[in-house]
């Protein structure tokens, strides 16, 4: 009986440890893998409209990726810090609002806001157009 507690709960927390997370933990996550230099972690992280994007898809989604990547990695160079202010779900857990604080090496901060969604089990930045 005892062994069949144990393994139900060890089942449970696996279930619950391979759930989605956080929207604002994988956002840190993505703006983190930014701030170490690696742009291509955060650019390919992002959705649109709910579908994954990836350069190998179309031409449009190719072209939206380079032009997209290049503009993030203008706009966070410099980039030091990044917090999660707040974070809601909606849309029955699917889609997350998130605002959070940018702060740069110079000193400057800025917040953003940026709507996440669970695509195939994962949160996304949904690239709005």
């Amino acid at each position: 009986m005892k062994k069949n507690i144990v393994v139900g709960m060890l089942g449970l927390f696996l279930f619950c440890a391979c759930g989605p997370g956080k929207p604002g933990d994988a956002f840190l996550d993505y703006f983190n893998d930014a701030i170490e230099g690696d742009i291509n972690a955060l650019a390919k992280n992002h959705c649109r409209d709910g579908v994954a994007m990836t350069k190998s898809q179309d031409s449009l989604n190719h072209v939206i990726m380079v032009d997209y990547q290049k503009y993030l990695e203008e706009k966070y160079e410099g980039l030091k810090k990044v917090e999660v202010v707040r974070d809601s779900l909606y849309d029955e857990g699917n889609k997350a609002d998130i605002r959070a604080r940018l702060i740069f090496k110079d000193g400057k901060a800025e917040e953003v806001e940026y709507e996440m969604n669970l695509v195939d089990g994962r949160w996304m930045i949904n690239l709005l157009m």
